[in-house]
């Protein structure tokens, strides 16, 4: 949401430098940036700093009602779609002689899956309706904030006899996640955190308490501590690099294999500091320029023991980033033509925004 934002406000001051350069009266022009300015009054509406605070939804009759089989006793509507459209889920995706990590990656998944936003017509604020917080806005609506994410997947959780918590953080603005038992051990679990686009990248699935990192705070005394890494689905598929240097080939290999998504495991040079050397891997990625690739260090957390780092990378077309949702509205080898022309050269546009259209 606040990427989307950032994007927003990007292509909405573009638009009046534009219309401002260009010295005309468009009325088309205008009409465009009206629209932004509205989508955008919109979205600082829906961005929680701690003044509204969503519901968390009680799914405890639905998952009665599925448990016994008798929906009867279950009076709300939604309540009833809620209960059927997860059952059907449930018969599609569960399969006998699943383990529970199993059940638990096929509903992250689904829940991935069934989500989806055009983000070139902007549908996540278009669709987001009163429901986005909770089940009946991902079955129905196929639109979810944070608390909607982390409720329909408790829901299912709850569902499946695997035990899971909701933390709802609220501190530093608005945020809502889970921690789920798999095998004896806790982990988080933040869909909405994932970072991927036609396929997720698992970037927060199954970590530890350091993992998910402390950007959204919440109360540790109140829920169970995350160590564990068997099923941290970013360590299971990592690579292990001997150094930095063999990362060129290890990401060269998996562009050549198409991947979306690549994991690479590095371990913290003798006298370094693990923090420290996380980011730096991190942003090693974000560094980096292609033609017709968006590259991007999704995340990199080091282990509990300080020894290794892991980094999750993103890997998709340009025309997938977020660069080019707001390229799709501007012109920007034209808009930077106006600059340098209006400026005597002086002024131009940052190289990451121009589009080479030969």
């Amino acid at each position: 949401m606040k990427k989307s934002v950032v994007c927003l406000c990007m292509a909405l001051v573009l638009l009046v430098s534009s219309g401002c350069a260009l010295q005309g009266n468009n009325k088309d022009l205008k009409e465009s940036i009206d629209k932004l300015s509205e989508k955008i009054d919109k979205m600082m509406d829906d961005l929680d700093y701690g003044e509204e605070i969503h519901e968390i939804y009680d799914d405890t009759e639905v998952v009665k009602a599925y448990k016994s089989g008798d929906s009867s006793k279950l009076k709300d509507e939604k309540d009833k779609y809620i209960l059927e459209q997860a059952t059907k889920a449930v018969d599609k995706i569960i399969k006998d002689g699943m383990t529970d990590y199993e059940k638990e990656k096929a509903v992250y998944d689904y829940i991935f899956d069934n989500t989806k936003y055009d983000n070139a017509a902007l549908a996540a604020i278009d669709t987001s309706g009163e429901d986005s917080h909770n089940p009946y806005g991902f079955f129905h609506d196929k639109s979810v904030i944070c608390v909607g994410n982390a409720t329909t997947f408790k829901l299912f959780m709850d569902m499946l006899d695997i035990d899971s918590k909701i933390i709802h953080s609220t501190t530093a603005g608005e945020h809502a996640w889970n921690v789920v038992k798999i095998d004896g051990d806790w982990y988080h679990v933040d869909l909405t955190f994932d970072n991927g686009d036609k396929s997720p990248t698992y970037a927060y699935f199954n970590v530890t308490d350091k993992a998910k990192g402390n950007d959204y705070p919440w109360d540790k005394s109140k829920y169970p501590k995350c160590t564990a890494t068997k099923y941290c689905y970013v360590i299971q598929n990592a690579q292990q690099l001997d150094s930095l240097y063999d990362i060129p080939a290890a990401l060269k290999k998996a562009i050549d294999a198409k991947k979306s998504c690549v994991y690479f495991k590095l371990d913290v040079p003798k006298g370094q500091n693990a923090v420290v050397y996380s980011e730096i891997v991190r942003n090693l990625f974000d560094c980096l320029e292609c033609d017709d690739l968006y590259i991007s260090g999704v995340s990199a957390t080091c282990t509990d023991d300080n020894k290794s780092v892991v980094c999750t990378v993103s890997i998709s077309k340009d025309e997938d980033s977020e660069t080019s949702l707001i390229n799709s509205i501007v012109d920007y080898k034209k808009l930077s033509e106006e600059f340098e022309k209006v400026f005597d050269g002086d002024v131009t546009l940052f190289e990451e925004y121009e589009e080479d259209d030969e």
